[in-house]
Order: C-alpha cells, then sequence, then structure tokens
C-alpha cells in the first residue's frame, strides 16, 4: 500500500504566463509512463527553460527552478505539509480535517501521517495491527506515524489533492462494525468549560373593548423557563425553573368579581449534577430525577441514582416524549402542567398545533394540557405516555439503581425515604426478563416479567408487581398490579402500534405514589390569569383498571388515521377517566384536508367533559401562485371547531415564510364563533402573527381582538452560552451542543440549521447534536464575506451527553494578493514556499498564510492583512531564504476592488 498524490496546486496558483510550461512537463511526465518500466524516471528541470524567461531572455536557465520540488512532482507527490482533507473510508464520508503528509522513513515518499487512535477513530480494529510492529498501546497509539495503514493488509490510501480527499480503502474483515454510528468511549469529547441558560419567555396583555370597558384593563401574564447549566469536564450541574407573574384586574370568577391582585411564583423544579460514566455505559445523577419507568411507575426523588444511559448502545429504544397535539381556533395560550408544575407555555396561531420539544428529563406521569382560546374560552386534556414493550437485544443489559427521598412538588404527600432496582436482561431467543424491587419504612414493592419477540407480529412483555403499604393509621394493605404491554410496526400496511398497554391492579395494591399522596382523590391546581381564575384538575384515585393506545395507519392515496387514547377506572371513584384523540389527515390535488376528534373525560369532578371536532383545510398558494421551484411557503387556510357547550368557530388565514431559510414565519386570521352556553352572542375575533429565527434566538409576536377584548402577545427563545471563548448568543439549545469557532468569520451560516450564522466575532452554536455519535458541522463557504477564506468547511465532533464541544475552524481574514516576488531582478524558483509571518501572537489568529511560487516568481495566497512580512524559502541554509515586507495602498485595494481582482504586488528578496 503506498500513497498516491495528484499535483493540482501549481495548476491552481500558476499565471496564465507559465501554462506552456506546465504543459511541456506533463507531456514529458505522459511520455515517460507510457515508456518502458524503469527504477525511475528522470526529468531534466532545464527543459523548463524553453522559451521567454521572465527577464527577457532566450537562453535556457536552470537557475529558476527547485530541482527537489520538481522531482517529488514528477513522482506523482505534493511537498510535505499539512492539509486540509475529507476523509473517506471504503466510500463512506468519516470527516473533515487537517491532515499531515510527512516522507516515510526509507522510501522518499510522502504518506498520510496518522496515529493508531485516528485509525481507531475511523473504525479500525485494534487487532489489524497485530505482528504489524506498530505499538498500540495508550503510550504509542497518539503519535502519527506517516504511511500507517502499510501495516494493514490489503489496506491503502489515495490522497486526491485537487479534490483534497483522502479516500482509504480497508478489508472489512479489519473494520469494526459499528450500528447507528456508534462511537468507542475513548473518543468522546468532554467539551469545554461552559455556563449556559435556555430560556422561553411568553407574555400576553389583554384590555377590554367595548362601550363599558373604560377604567378596565385585563391586565398581563409573563411566563419564563430556564433550563441552566454549568459544565466542568464531565461534570455537568443543571437547574430547571420557571417564573410565573400574573396581574389580574378583571376576573371572570362570580365568586370573586371585581378583584385585582397580583401573583408570582418561582419554581426550581429540579436541579441535579449528573455526569457520564462509561465504563458502565450509565449516567450518574446526584439531586433532584426521576427513576425509570420500564418497571414500576416512575416518580420524582431527591437522592443518587444511576442507570443506563441508552444512548451509549447501538440502534437500541430509547426514552422519549410525547408529541402533544391539538387544534386551536384563535391566537390560543397552550399550558403544560405536571405535578401541579406548569412545565411548558406557547402561544400557537389559529388550526392545528404540535408540541415536540418538550424536555423529556423533567418528565413523569400525564401532563396535563389547557388550551385557552383569544376569548378567553378554554379546553384541556391529558396527555397520558409510557415506554413500549419491554425487550431488550441478547447480551444487553439494561438498570437502574436509586436511593433518595421521594418528591411530590405539586400536591401534598408524604416523603419517604427509599431505595429501588431494576434490572433488564436480554436474553437468547428473543425473551427479555426484568424486574426489580423498592423499598422504604411503610411500603415495599417487588416485580417481575418477561417480554418476548412475536416476529411479525410485533413484540409482547407482561409483568406482576406485588405491594404492600402501611397507610396512615396504621391500616396495612397488600395487592397485585399486572400488566400487558404491546408494540408492533407492520410497514407492508402502513400500521404502527406505539404502545399498546393494560393493567389491571386489585382493590388492595397501591403504588408508591398512591401510598405517599395524602391529598383526596381529586385535587386541583389554581393560576390566576386576566382572564380569571383558572382550576386545573389533577386526579388521586387508585387504579383499578388502564388502557393506553397510539395507533397510526396510513391508507395509501386516501390519508392516514391516528388514534390516541387512554381510559382508567378507579377503585375509590365513580367515575373513569377517558381521553381520546382521533385524526384523519390526507392531501388531494397538493391541498390538505385533517379531521379531528377529542374527548376529555374527568373523573370525581364538577368540571364538565369536553368533546370537540374540528376540520381543517390548507391551500398551497406557493404551488398555484409561485410555482414549485419557489424555496418559500405561502398558504391558505379554514377551519371549524364544534364543542359540546354548541360552540362553534370558523376561521380562515393566510400565513407563510420569508427571507433566507425561511427564517421569517407569518400569518392572518380571521374567525367568528357563535353558539356556547347562556347565550352568548356571536363573536368576531382577528388575529396577527410572525416570528422569526436568527442566528442569536427566535422572537414572535401576535396581536388579536375579539367583542370583547384585545391582546397583545410577544416571546422570546434562545440560549446563552459562556466559555473562555466568550458570551455567545444562539438559537434554543437543547441538551448537546458544539461551540462553532471561526474567528473574524461574520455571518457564516452553519448549514442544516435554519437561520444559525455566525457574530461579529466568528462564534456561533449547533444546537441538539447527537450524544457519543459523530456529528457533522459544517459551515457554508459561499456565506462567507469576499476578506474570509476557511480553511476547512466542515468536521466532525462526538460529544458527551449535555457537553458544549468546540469546533473550531481555521479562517484567513484579509486581502486575496497576487504577488511577483523576485530577487536580484529575477523570478523566485519554481516551487519556492512563502509564508506569512506573524506580527503578533493573537488567539484569534488562525491558520498559517502559505503559497507556493509558481513560474516567473508569482504565488497567489489569501486573507493577507494590509501590512505583513513574507518569508520565503527556495533552499537550505541562509542562502536559500530571505523575508519580504509589503504594505497594501489605498490605491492598489481599490483598483482591485473595482476589477474584482485580487490586489497585484511586486516584492524583491533583499
Amino acid at each position: 500500500m503506498r500513497d498516491v498524490f495528484f499535483p493540482g496546486v501549481m495548476a491552481r496558483h500558476d499565471p496564465d504566463t507559465g501554462r506552456r510550461r506546465l504543459a511541456v512537463l506533463i507531456m514529458l511526465l505522459c511520455g515517460a509512463a507510457a515508456g518502458p518500466v524503469q527504477a525511475e524516471d528522470y526529468f531534466n528541470p532545464a527543459l523548463l527553460g524553453l522559451g521567454t524567461s521572465g527577464t527577457g531572455s532566450d537562453r535556457p536557465r536552470t537557475d529558476g527552478i527547485d530541482e527537489a520540488a520538481l522531482a517529488r512532482l514528477a513522482r506523482g507527490e505534493q511537498l510535505p505539509g499539512i492539509y486540509p482533507v475529507e476523509i473517506r473510508l471504503n466510500d463512506t464520508y468519516v470527516e473533515s480535517r487537517d491532515v499531515a503528509f510527512r516522507e516515510v522513513p526509507g522510501t522518499g515518499r510522502l504518506a498520510a501521517a496518522l496515529s493508531v487512535n485516528d485509525a481507531l477513530y475511523l473504525g479500525l480494529r485494534a487487532s489489524a495491527f497485530d505482528g504489524s510492529g506498530i505499538q498500540t498501546d495508550p503510550e504509542h497509539a497518539a503519535i502519527p506515524v506517516p504511511g500507517l495503514l502499510e501495516a494493514v493488509p490489503g489496506a491503502r490510501a489515495r490522497f486526491d489533492f485537487a479534490r483534497g480527499r483522502l479516500d482509504l480503502t480497508v478489508p472489512e474483515i479489519y473494520l469494526a462494525r459499528e450500528e447507528s454510528g456508534a462511537v468507542d468511549a475513548r473518543f468522546w469529547d468532554e467539551g469545554l468549560t461552559a455556563a449556559m441558560t435556555d430560556y422561553n419567555f411568553s407574555a400576553s396583555h389583554t384590555r377590554a373593548r367595548g362601550a363599558d370597558s373604560a377604567g378596565r384593563d385585563g391586565g398581563g401574564s409573563y411566563f419564563l423557563s430556564l433550563n441552566n447549566g454549568v459544565n466542568l469536564g464531565a461534570w455537568q450541574l443543571r437547574n430547571f425553573s420557571t417564573l410565573t407573574l400574573n396581574t389580574l384586574t378583571r376576573s371572570t370568577d362570580r365568586t370573586d368579581s371585581g378583584v385585582s391582585r397580583t401573583t408570582r411564583n418561582w419554581n426550581a423544579i429540579n436541579t441535579w449534577v449528573q455526569r457520564p460514566v462509561a465504563p458502565v455505559k450509565g449516567l450518574l445523577t446526584v439531586g433532584d430525577g426521576y427513576t425509570p419507568s420500564e418497571v414500576f411507575d416512575s416518580v420524582q426523588f431527591r437522592g443518587v441514582q444511576l442507570a443506563s444511559d441508552d444512548d451509549m448502545y447501538t440502534d437500541r429504544q430509547r426514552s422519549f416524549a410525547p408529541v402533544i397535539r391539538g387544534t386551536a381556533s384563535s391566537n390560543a395560550r397552550v399550558t403544560v402542567s405536571q405535578n401541579g408544575n406548569v412545565i411548558y407555555q406557547t402561544t400557537v396561531a389559529p388550526g392545528p398545533f404540535e408540541i415536540s420539544d418538550l424536555n423529556s428529563s423533567s418528565l413523569s406521569g400525564d401532563l396535563y394540557v389547557t388550551v385557552r382560546e383569544a376569548d378567553g374560552t378554554t379546553h384541556s386534556f391529558v396527555q397520558g405516555f409510557s415506554s413500549v414493550a419491554v425487550m431488550q437485544r441478547e447480551g444487553q443489559l439494561r438498570y437502574g439503581l436509586t436511593a433518595g427521598r421521594y418528591r411530590n412538588s405539586g400536591q401534598e404527600s408524604r416523603t419517604p425515604q427509599f431505595a429501588q432496582g431494576s434490572l433488564i436482561y436480554g436474553l437468547p431467543y428473543d425473551i427479555t426478563l426484568y424486574g426489580g424491587g423498592l423499598f422504604s419504612d411503610d411500603y415495599q414493592a417487588w416485580s417481575l416479567g418477561s417480554g418476548t419477540g412475536l416476529g411479525v407480529f410485533g413484540a409482547l412483555s407482561a409483568d406482576v408487581t406485588q405491594s404492600y403499604a402501611v397507610l396512615p393509621g396504621d391500616r396495612q394493605s397488600d395487592g397485585q398490579s399486572w400488566r400487558l404491554r404491546y408494540s408492533k410496526g407492520v410497514p407492508e400496511t402502513g400500521t404502527t402500534v406505539t404502545l399498546a398497554a393494560y393493567r389491571y391492579s386489585t382493590q388492595g395494591y397501591y403504588s408508591f405514589r398512591d401510598a405517599s399522596v395524602l391529598a383526596g382523590n381529586n385535587s386541583t391546581v389554581t393560576s390566576w390569569t386576566p382572564d380569571g381564575v383558572w382550576s386545573t384538575p389533577v386526579i388521586n384515585g387508585r387504579s383499578r383498571q388502564s388502557l393506553e393506545l397510539n395507533l397510526t395507519q396510513r391508507l395509501g392515496d386516501i390519508g392516514s388515521l391516528s388514534l390516541s387514547g387512554s381510559r382508567k377506572t378507579y377503585w375509590d371513584l365513580d367515575d373513569d377517566q377517558r381521553s381520546v384523540s382521533l385524526n384523519y389527515s390526507v392531501t388531494a390535488r397538493r391541498v390538505s384536508y385533517s379531521l379531528g376528534y377529542m374527548l376529555s373525560a374527568w373523573p370525581g369532578s364538577d368540571r364538565k367533559n369536553d368533546r370537540q371536532i374540528s376540520l381543517n383545510i390548507q391551500l398551497p398558494l406557493q404551488d398555484w401562485l409561485m410555482g414549485s421551484e419557489w424555496p418559500h411557503s405561502l398558504w391558505a387556510n379554514y377551519g371549524m371547531t364544534h364543542d359540546d357547550t354548541g360552540r362553534t368557530a370558523h376561521s380562515a388565514g393566510i400565513g407563510g415564510t420569508a427571507l433566507e431559510d425561511n427564517r421569517l414565519s407569518w400569518g392572518a386570521s380571521q374567525s367568528l364563533v357563535s353558539g356556547g352556553e347562556n347565550g352568548v352572542k356571536d363573536t368576531n375575533n382577528g388575529a396577527l402573527n410572525g416570528s422569526y429565527s436568527g442566528g442569536r434566538g427566535k422572537v414572535s409576536a401576535g396581536y388579536s381582538y375579539g367583542r370583547d377584548q384585545q391582546q397583545l402577545s410577544y416571546g422570546l427563545q434562545g440560549g446563552v452560552v459562556a466559555t473562555r471563548y466568550g458570551v455567545t448568543l444562539s438559537q434554543s439549545l437543547g441538551e448537546t451542543l458544539a461551540l462553532v469557532r471561526a474567528p473574524g468569520a461574520d455571518g457564516v451560516r452553519v448549514e442544516n440549521t435554519t437561520g444559525a450564522r455566525t457574530d461579529g466575532r466568528g462564534y456561533t452554536v449547533m444546537t441538539s447534536l447527537q450524544p457519543y455519535r459523530r456529528n457533522r458541522v459544517s459551515l457554508d463557504p459561499l456565506s462567507a464575506g469576499p476578506e474570509v477564506t476557511l480553511g476547512i468547511n466542515s468536521q466532525t465532533v462526538t460529544p458527551l451527553r449535555g457537553a458544549v464541544v468546540l469546533a473550531s475552524f481555521t479562517t484567513a481574514v484579509g486581502r486575496q494578493v497576487l504577488f511577483t516576488l523576485t530577487r536580484h531582478g529575477s523570478p523566485l524558483p519554481f516551487g519556492t514556499t512563502v509564508t506569512l509571518v506573524q506580527a503578533h501572537s493573537d488567539s484569534d489568529a488562525q491558520g498559517q498564510r502559505m503559497g507556493i511560487a509558481g513560474d516567473a516568481g508569482q504565488v497567489y495566497m489569501s486573507g493577507m492583512p494590509d501590512e505583513g512580512i513574507l518569508s520565503v524559502a527556495w533552499g537550505e541554509g541562509a542562502e536559500g531564504q530571505c523575508r519580504i515586507p509589503y504594505r497594501l495602498t489605498a490605491a492598489d485595494m481599490a483598483a482591485a476592488d473595482a476589477e474584482r481582482l485580487p490586489v497585484i504586488q511586486q516584492g524583491e528578496c533583499p
């Protein structure tokens, strides 16, 4: 195996006057290749002197030629140095980075200098180097070795200089098979020491309208959620907090009309420290958290937990947060509560909405969703979720070990200390065993179950839990809970059963949460809003039977159907809790139709059931008016909702996106609401909303009006990251991040990320990376300014969960200059290396400005400052090098800008 190099740099930098000589060289090399095989072909560099010289003499000259450089080119090699390359392994992209090319000892030729660690990161087995003499121990594994892959039988490397590609070919037997892009733990990047916060702020102001509105202001509502973090190596401190501020000057509460008050609620919901533990493929959590939900019901705790981190595995089932879907008939505020805490709040436009960015680390138990329309009406529903059927591959172990104190921040309850452990292990023949135990002073529970793969029929798991509880008043109770879970996807029929779960609990069975909660069977959480006092029910009954189902069915050309529902009955409540969401959607002639039905029933409550049907039609105006190639969207829609109070709302709207990357979205709508209880008159409502996603965050605003009130809403989402490189504003952060560093490159776009661009310092943040996997970070070189040159525009990072890794790009900020360099009046030799000497040490100075002289002593260099010193070398010792100062005048730069050409400069070697 040997590296093969393609000459291309000289063709790139030679002026037009040197093309004839380069053509002579190519023809002679081709002629040598066509002749008989010899030990070594020799090309006389004096032949390049044929023709007109730079001094006007017509005699051959050899003093302008670097024979060593030409000898390498004649062998199809490049000069030693560091080159930006795209590395591909067996024709599959791996990463882009700078690679050093050095001479292989004893051969005189160049090859990529890779280390054993580089080879392992690329996907080779350590055993590939057995018997080769290459040392793979940690002490030597990081040392670059020119021609390293020559030690692997059948492997070869090919460097295409013109395209900047290093193609590696390695026999499959020497490759470690990594599924789903998983990377060995030794290459995980802990990232930078950093402090960060991810914020979501929303606000609304309501003012009364009409003849009787004098002196009556509806007030304002403000919500702020903060996900804060500090990273120190692999240790990560996290905090999730919310602030709610409501000013109420007009109440719809009949018993307390005319009340004016302001409520403030700052709630630090969770605070914890975490770090990945690679040897056991787990995540250590100290502080507030949630126990795993595969064996026992998940509960909040404050203590210590070590549990499997699924992302460390390849192609495994992972924790998830449910997608919340609903329909709004006006500009509506959607609030998501859990355990009495508001964990998410946003304003949505009229029509169907979808919330898919809930923080899964803060979820445990049912979610209560309230949609408040612009006219003050509300409807609510429960979103339940559970894990899919418990299945593991053969030999795979998942575990959870927790010790701490029970927490229930939303309700009155006991807070006993407890310890819990759970194990899930995959056996042969698609069988999985799982079980665990939970122990506290007044409560014990044991669980045992098994899951099995049913082949084409999906996966099924069944388990039983035995509990023993000492209740208040020293009353003792024991019982069992039986559970079945099923999941299946049938691509052939388009059917996906995400989860079907059934559970039956005997009358004496108490879950840990049931045994700890002291409140009554039903309680409420009260919130003051600009439109009155609203109560969200929290159901505390002891479950008897429960059924959950999530089903999606594709119907080919006639659409798709989705069903999400749950039903629970209770031992101590007369009614059952039901939640059903049924949606049908279809696209015909590029027009989208959707029909939905929603039902929510509240047991043991005087609150009426919520029922609603909805119809939505969306027209793709951009296809009809601008054509399918138009890069933005423009649509019109019609929507209708009808609930069981007789209230019907019709709405029509128009909206779309604009600007590069569709960073701006906007919409306008008008609705008519009629019917309802208490003889409410028909009302007209209008709304206007928009949002802009920029590199430093997302801002949104909306205005709506109705018969009795008008409302202004606005919001701001984004993140702030502080590192040793300063403070960087960004879009919403997510969990795992990359700090993109391209010093001096302002406004460069990050590919595959809407609106993300570098700031004035050349920094931005790429959000929502996949932990423990290779993530490609790419910059768009076309978005860089004319004075910015990127050395390489793509690289790969492999972060720990929650890390802030650095993706640092080499940049050259300055002018493009074409130098003509001479010595004693004659052009410098062909192949002379020219390097910019940095005048001072600057942490933001990136890369090395370097060029190679072509014929006539001409060299092109980019990213050059207005003045500096060139270090020129064409031979050994003091006689083979010099330094040439230069300065770009305003007239030279103006002339270059006018012609859109590089600045032309002359330089003489003293």
